[in-house]
């Protein structure tokens, strides 16, 4: 019965923290708590329900109707409330540590409403580009990691010109755009960037009001992308779809049950100090290089069997057991950081793409590969900065060059 207070509660700061920042800017913090719910929070609301009014009854239940959360015997009240409280605790720290990190931040002066975009054709290009990327990924191993972070930048960069062609009723162009993404959805198998492309139609479209006005709308929006994001997830998973979400939900939420479940493999912060110093997404071949995902895999089933994603919360609890909510810290500055570059950088077109990878990194941390979510960001990042000074430096010499003539 704790359990449920507690997720009720959750909801609750949840919902209050989308509707406070909704009232006053479209703020990318919005959009984590959404994901936090959809994948995590509502989910496990429902488990402790069903836990507690059905017990081994509901297991069976969720045992006989999805498929991806097969042999959940560690599925019980004591596992649920652990969760809960894992979550609650995180995300409350999160939001407290971004509301301090970024209170002198005005949001609307980088609001996308204010940022410059470059042509259409550009971003066809970028997507064009992230394709001809992955067959190169596919044939040549001995660039893998650069070969996956150049990827990551124009398959994800290139998804903010949602922005610009639908400002532009270019509805064609859309279409085109849309190609890449659907491409990359089908071969792969990954819903990240397919649900970022929506992400970022939502995003534009909630900016396009007035602060402090039209509330109902935006929330009827955020309604919108959450039963849009239902069918999407569900569509990409194989299984039995005799029970809708959230008690079909993304394996995510089971993989989470099983981090929680066991403190065997403890990593003693080894995978969060591995994070902040590399960033890579890929250095398996180092035999100094294992993932929780892959660790978590390896104990859940068969060494080699591949990798799971147990959330962010169980991916941080493996790794530093309960001291992991204190990471909220670091990763509200870091979405912060991300702000603040957005907010100085503002007049560079090019800072405008760092708005679709905020939205894919949060998908991706939510759902617990905290490593590959980092690294989708933070070599884009280097990359924008330096393309950023590269500019700046070609420009000032041109105006120099000109001034002396």
């Amino acid at each position: 019965m704790v359990a449920i207070f507690i997720n009720l509660i959750s909801i609750a700061f949840s919902i209050w923290v989308v509707y406070h920042y909704l009232k006053k800017e479209n703020n990318i913090i919005i959009y984590f708590f959404l994901l936090s719910l959809f994948f995590v929070i509502i989910p496990i609301f429902v488990d402790s329900i069903g836990i507690n009014f059905l017990g081994q009854n509901y297991i069976q239940i969720i045992l006989n109707n999805n498929s991806e959360m097969y042999n959940i015997n560690f599925l019980d009240s004591e596992i649920n409330l652990k969760f809960t409280l894992f979550v609650f605790g995180f995300n409350l720290l999160l939001f407290l540590s971004y509301k301090l990190f970024t209170y002198k931040l005005d949001g609307c002066k980088y609001s996308i409403k204010k940022q410059s975009f470059y042509s259409s054709f550009v971003y066809i290009l970028l997507g064009l580009f992230s394709v001809i990327l992955f067959f190169i990924h596919k044939n040549i191993d001995v660039f893998n990691s650069i070969t996956i972070i150049l990827f990551n930048f124009f398959s994800i960069g290139y998804v903010i010109g949602i922005v610009p062609i639908l400002r532009k009723k270019c509805y064609f162009q859309f279409i085109i755009l849309f190609l890449p993404t659907l491409f990359f959805a089908l071969t792969t198998g990954s819903r990240a960037l397919f649900v970022s492309f929506f992400l970022i139609f939502f995003y534009s479209l909630l900016d396009d009001f007035e602060k402090n006005k039209h509330v109902l709308l935006r929330a009827i929006y955020i309604v919108g992308l959450i039963l849009i994001l239902i069918p999407l997830f569900n569509s990409f998973r194989k299984g039995s779809l005799s029970l809708s979400y959230p008690f079909w939900r993304d394996v995510c939420v089971g993989d989470g049950y099983f981090a929680f479940a066991g403190t065997f493999y403890h990593q003693f912060a080894n995978g969060i100090i591995r994070l902040i110093q590399t960033g890579l997404p890929y250095i398996s071949e180092s035999m100094n290089y294992y993932d929780i995902t892959k660790q978590l895999a390896d104990e859940r089933f068969f060494i080699g069997w591949g990798s799971i994603h147990p959330t962010a919360y169980g991916w941080l609890f493996i790794d530093l057991q309960w001291y992991g909510i204190l990471t909220a810290i670091y990763f509200a500055l870091f979405i912060s950081f991300i702000e603040y570059i957005k907010y100085f950088f503002r007049k560079y077109k090019i800072v405008s793409m760092l708005i679709a990878f905020e939205l894919v990194f949060l998908i991706i941390f939510i759902r617990g590969s905290v490593q590959y979510a980092y690294s989708t960001v933070i070599y884009p990042i280097i990359i924008i900065f330096l393309l950023v000074l590269l500019y700046s430096f070609c420009n000032s010499k041109i105006i120099k060059t000109k001034f002396k003539n």
